[in-house]
């Protein structure tokens, strides 16, 4: 069994990008008679197409297909109930998993005691079920094992000390079980049984914990010293009884787990081992799975890829497959497996129905387990039996007493029914999106509904006849992408939803045309190319295009200020925050149903400048005494551009000057003493905008001789520029 319980992924086969289909959804699986799992609503009618080819399975081929394990309570006081409650007098299952050890069998070098394994046995013929037996590696006193204080199963995953002894161990192992005796008595005359004709080598050995190797074998011969076990364990069942079937060691298959647990690429190792090629050594695969029906799916399509590889082809079973009835361990989605009994039950109906259909078509199905263990001091896979006994799962007061009775779950129930199921109904299927006639862009979301009156196992999604993808779980989707296809062409879509029994319904089909796959064509027409604006500005733009117009995008130099999917297309342009006197590149960009977009021919505007520039007269000082040539200095700054400024005394134009700093010269001889006059400047920007600046008043002192004397410009010239 495995050590660790995968969560649940989404495997949903998606050929587009971006879609991405989560699980969402809020129907359960149906149930079969005698469940309380919620059955999903019924989908529209569609059209009805039998199987001819798969009649619905007789009751009896799933006899011989479904099995359980006894796991831990291989020797549980409570195996004879289990074993009788789940085989031909209980549920109705043909088959049963079960180990028997070396060390029970060979405590020490040639001594048998196979009264463990008797009983084992015969508990197992009383319920009229037939055995696969499953045996490990090694012994306390024949191990490779290089651990102190290992426990006697820790022991056996090893490999043996000897592959001679470990050939005899096996040698009389098949003939005491197996329909030889082979001449072996060891005193006991109870060889040749014929109770046991399926063998299986060891447990889950692509886990490191399962098929442990000594610090002399390196992690890297894992593959081959496993290929070895195997070589040797398949020759000695053989020649035991060669008409034993040898089971390669079921597999867990974590595919793309990142753990360093697990050894990935085990099985294809194994199979390509140069000495000992494996394919030559099992007749039959197996692997575990306690996941979602798309990740067993993948992983009976590894194995077969695997011994495709190699050429090989092996029937493969599934001889672990399990759920807990616990909720604080139940991790796929409660929203198609509710949680405690409900859920196991549901997830117990789902996978053993879709196990045995032909995606899968696993040879046998095993359910992990036959009884919650009420002596496990773990809480691993306590819960995941058929069977319980109340009060004591999972060692919580146990161990439970030897009188006690094994309750059945919801899950056993389940299960029953589904052994005895004879389903003559059809699903009920259609597809909800598009609609019949609908034009489609490049990118599409099929949607259907699907129902039974037991349970949907899948739905496929054709497109033209062929597949396109597979949906497990409603909401049932498929993402198509069209974009191969030519404009304007038709294409029948079809869904199909298949039920426990491989019943099959096809929905109406639903015709569609693809849009077509020119460009659409855009303009903007609003504002003209060369206009001045300001303020908040309106743009407007024509589109079309033969499949339709999504949407139209409004770009002012290249970043996006606007949408609109409706026509007329117009947006809104504040210009505030843009730099203003400067051109401004606009245009238009239109999309089309199918995702192509087209862009419209750019037009240049010019923000107008609106805004006055700022000027203050810096010298002389608002009370100033001034007398003679009198300087006189101005700031000017604008959000474009100072083209002048202007000097004013009391109202006159005094100066002009276009570079800064700003300067203006006045020669106030001549004026009467005592007298004020007012100073101001105007600056002036390009857009002939024209910014005052505050008044300055001076008052005319009594005059200096050097500014009597000077020979600068009369009043209201300027002063010289600077060099």
């Amino acid at each position: 069994m495995p050590r660790s319980l995968p969560a649940t992924r989404r495997l949903l086969l998606v050929l587009l990008v971006p879609f991405v289909f989560g699980l969402g959804g809020s129907a359960q699986p149906a149930a079969l008679a005698g469940t309380s799992v919620a059955r999903a609503a019924p989908a529209a009618p569609g059209r009805t197409v039998g199987n001819p080819s798969r009649p619905p399975s007789a009751p009896t081929s799933r006899v011989d297909q479904l099995g359980v394990n006894l796991g831990l309570g291989t020797q549980d006081q409570f195996r004879a109930q289990a074993l009788l409650q789940t085989g031909s007098g209980g549920i109705g299952v043909g088959w049963v998993r079960a180990g028997c050890d070396w060390g029970s069998v060979e405590p020490a070098p040639g001594q048998w005691n196979w009264a463990t394994c008797d009983s084992l046995l015969s508990d197992i013929n009383a319920a009229g079920l037939k055995p696969l037996l499953k045996f490990e590696y090694s012994v306390d006193w024949c191990t490779t094992a290089d651990q102190p204080g290992l426990s006697v199963t820790e022991i056996s995953y090893y490999p043996p000390c000897n592959y001679g002894t470990f050939q005899d161990f096996i040698f009389h192992l098949v003939s005491r079980y197996g329909p030889n005796s082979n001449g072996l008595t060891d005193g006991d005359p109870n060889y040749g049984q014929n109770l046991v004709h399926y063998w299986e080598v060891g447990n889950e050995p692509d886990v490191k914990g399962e098929f442990r190797l000594p610090a002399s074998i390196p992690e890297s011969s894992a593959a081959s010293t496993y290929a070895q076990l195997q070589y040797y364990a398949y020759n000695a069942i053989k020649s035991a009884d060669p008409a034993a079937q040898v089971l390669f060691a079921g597999l867990a298959l974590n595919l793309g787990s990142t753990s360093s647990n697990y050894r990935p690429t085990f099985f294809l190792d194994v199979l390509q081992d140069p000495t000992y090629p494996a394919a030559r050594y099992f007749d039959i695969a197996s692997y575990h799975c306690y996941d979602p029906k798309f990740t067993c799916l993948d992983k009976m399509t590894t194995m077969k890829t695997d011994l495709a590889t190699v050429g090989a082809t092996k029937p493969i079973w599934v001889t672990e497959v399990g759920y807990p009835s616990d909720s604080t361990r139940q991790v796929l989605s409660p929203t198609y497996y509710p949680y405690g009994e409900p859920g196991q039950a549901a997830y117990l109906q789902d996978m053993i129905a879709y196990l045995l259909s032909p995606d899968i078509g696993a040879g046998k199905v095993f359910w992990f387990d036959a009884e919650d263990v009420a002596t496990d001091p773990s809480v691993k896979f306590c819960t995941d039996g058929l069977l319980y006994v109340p009060g004591y799962q999972c060692d919580q007061a146990g161990p439970a007493p030897s009188s006690s009775v094994l309750v059945q779950k919801q899950s056993f129930g389940t299960f029953k029914a589904f052994i005895l199921l004879v389903d003559t109904s059809f699903p009920t299927v259609s597809l909800t999106s598009p609609s019949n006639g609908a034009t489609v862009p490049r990118l599409v979301i099929l949607s259907a509904t699907a129902a039974d009156n037991n349970d949907v196992l899948k739905v496929e999604f054709y497109v033209d006849g062929t597949l396109l993808q597979t949906d497990w779980y409603p909401p049932y989707q498929a993402g198509w992408d069209t974009s191969g296809l030519a404009g304007g062409s038709t294409h029948t879509l079809v869904v199909k939803a298949y039920d426990l029994v491989w019943n099959v319904t096809s929905s109406t089909p639903v015709t569609v045309t693809v849009a077509g796959t020119s460009l659409p064509t855009v303009s903007l027409v609003s504002p003209t190319d060369g206009a001045m604006v300001s303020g908040t500005v309106p743009l407007l733009a024509t589109a079309s295009d033969s499949g339709g117009i999504s949407k139209v995008e409004f770009y002012v130099d290249g970043g996006l200020i606007a949408t609109d999917p409706v026509a007329p297309y117009t947006a809104s342009w504040n210009t505030g925050g843009y730099k203003q006197g400067a051109a401004h590149t606009l245009y238009a960009q239109a999309y089309d149903t199918s995702g192509h977009s087209s862009k419209s021919s750019p037009v240049s505007v010019t923000l107008a400048d609106t805004m006055a520039p700022a000027t203050a007269i810096t010298a002389p000082l608002n009370g100033a005494l001034v007398s003679g040539l009198v300087p006189i200095q101005a700031t000017a700054t604008d959000n474009v551009g100072v083209t002048r400024v202007q000097f004013y005394v009391d109202g006159t134009l005094l100066a002009t000057d276009t570079v800064p700093p700003y300067t203006g010269g006045w020669n106030a001889g001549g004026l009467g003493l005592g007298t004020s006059h007012t100073l101001i400047t105007k600056a002036y920007d390009a857009a002939g905008n024209v910014g005052t600046s505050a008044a300055v008043t001076v008052r005319i002192g009594t005059p200096k001789a050097a500014t009597q004397t000077s020979a600068a410009g009369a009043k209201g010239t300027a002063a010289p520029r600077r060099p």
